[in-house]
């Protein structure tokens, strides 16, 4: 893969779901490995990722998510929501998959959030790490 391939993003629907569970189960384990223990990586992911949790983030936590694809594949998602503050909105999530990363696909994505946000009247993106 390479950075000049056509990347597509576009707005998660609740039909994707499952898709952007899906990535999160071939995601997480690559990304989380070295700090997380298999029975927290299972936790997590069903806490965050079952369709019930991630309906709920769409629907009741104001979530937008963009799917970012490849090839027509799945290839990394992201969510982002309005904060209580005017102008500032957070970014939840950003994940690509491992054989995707170093290609410019995940900066292509976070590029595609911030143009959201700004269509909505941000001045502010935020990121909360752990």
């Amino acid at each position: 893969m390479t950075s000049t391939s056509v990347l597509h993003i576009r707005t998660a629907e609740s039909s994707d779901i499952e898709s952007i569970g899906y990535l999160a189960y071939q995601i997480w384990p690559y990304a989380y490995r070295n700090i997380l223990s298999l029975g927290q990586l299972q936790y997590m992911l069903q806490m965050i990722y079952s369709p019930e949790a991630i309906l709920s983030q769409m629907t009741e936590k104001g979530h937008q998510f963009l799917i970012a694809s490849h090839d027509d594949k799945n290839i990394g998602f992201a969510s982002f929501s309005a904060t209580e503050t005017t102008g500032v909105f957070k970014l939840h999530k950003l994940y690509v998959l491992p054989e995707t990363q170093g290609t410019g696909f995940g900066k292509k994505l976070l590029d595609a959030v911030k143009e959201k946000c700004l269509q909505a009247g941000a001045h502010s993106l935020e990121l909360t790490v752990n």
